[in-house]
């Protein structure tokens, strides 16, 4: 049956590819996979942009998108994207930081403060130029971010110190997993739609996810606090076009689509912050509290958590040249 089930969809991609083709009536037709649902929060800004878009081409331009595993999976996105399998791809670059070391650094704990200081970073500081840079290696136009929301702990237990974590068992994965062995945790790896089983049954002792989830995934039912200032604030998702297909654009098209992405990250930022907000006001609703912690332990966390931005440095030059920018940015403040 697996089988039967991989060649199906391999046969449906193949479809795909053959009645859809490259191009659209009277110009270019970019086929986009994205790596998540439609109704997922990114998706609807992604939707957002390939209508701008095409507007602002006037129509040389045009966005398809498709959603989980209709052309290919999220961990062959990347390579299916450069070989030209699809033209588009929306993913978070942390899916290929294997690949793009560089990516991690956009996944770093407290790497900015807030969806404001965000867009700055990525558009005055050349922290977007620097990852057009590393991504066109591997034959991808990182075209633009897409903030959606901010990243943290959330727990069964009250947190108003570091020291609180020690020993706790906390959902934790990929980049995660060294930050809550920073602050003494026991990381534990597990999918997030597996996370509510765990804490209802205390398997795990919390989680760090994206905060919106304290509603989308119910997790208001198992949880009873939410920690601020979360570890990942705005997290990036990415809007990626083939190399080659970018360059063959028309100067027309390029502009319009930098236009689309610059306003489209701009409402990201916008809607990242409201997602938090509408996350942070229903928790206390189902009366889960929302602690802060004093600057004071923010400050203790940042230094335990600056060995991480140190190994991620030495991953490549590219890496540390971006945590540089944002070393720079936040000098002095």
């Amino acid at each position: 049956m697996k089988g039967r089930s991989a060649a199906a969809r391999l046969l449906v991609s193949i479809l795909s590819i053959f009645f859809l083709g490259g191009s659209a009536v009277g110009g270019t037709l970019i086929r986009m996979q994205s790596v998540y649902p439609e109704k997922s929060y990114g998706p609807e800004l992604l939707k957002v942009f390939a209508e701008k878009a095409k507007e602002y081409s006037g129509g040389e331009v045009e966005f398809k998108l498709f959603w989980p595993g209709q052309l290919v999976s999220a961990e062959e996105g990347l390579d299916a994207l450069g070989k030209g399998m699809i033209e588009g791809l929306y993913a978070a670059s942390i899916y290929y930081g294997g690949t793009i070391p560089e990516a991690k650094v956009e996944w770093l704990p407290f790497n900015w403060k807030d969806a404001k200081d965000a867009v700055e970073i990525y558009t005055k500081r050349g922290f977007l130029a620097k990852m057009r840079e590393f991504a066109a290696k591997h034959d991808a136009y990182y075209l633009c971010p897409i903030l959606v929301g901010s990243m943290g702990a959330m727990t069964k237990f009250p947190v108003s110190k570091i020291e609180d974590f020690k020993g706790k068992k906390i959902r934790a994965t990929g980049v995660d997993g060294p930050i809550a062995q920073a602050l003494g945790a026991a990381p534990v790896a597990l999918v997030g739609p597996e996370a509510y089983t765990a804490l209802k049954t205390g398997t795990i002792e919390g989680t760090i996810y994206p905060i919106y989830t304290i509603k989308t995934y119910k997790f208001h039912e198992v949880l009873d606090h939410i920690i601020l200032p979360p570890f990942h604030p705005a997290t990036p998702t990415v809007v990626w076009i083939n190399l080659k297909v970018w360059e063959k654009l028309s100067p027309k098209a390029r502009e319009a689509l930098e236009r689309a992405g610059v306003e489209i990250l701009e409402l990201s930022a916008k809607k990242s912050e409201e997602w938090d907000a509408e996350a942070v006001d229903f928790a206390k609703q189902q009366n889960v509290k929302v602690m802060t912690l004093p600057e004071g332990e923010v400050k203790k966390m940042k230094d335990l958590f600056r060995p991480i931005w140190d190994k991620v440095a030495e991953a490549s030059p590219g890496a540390k040249e971006l945590i540089k920018i944002l070393d720079d940015f936040y000098k002095g403040k």
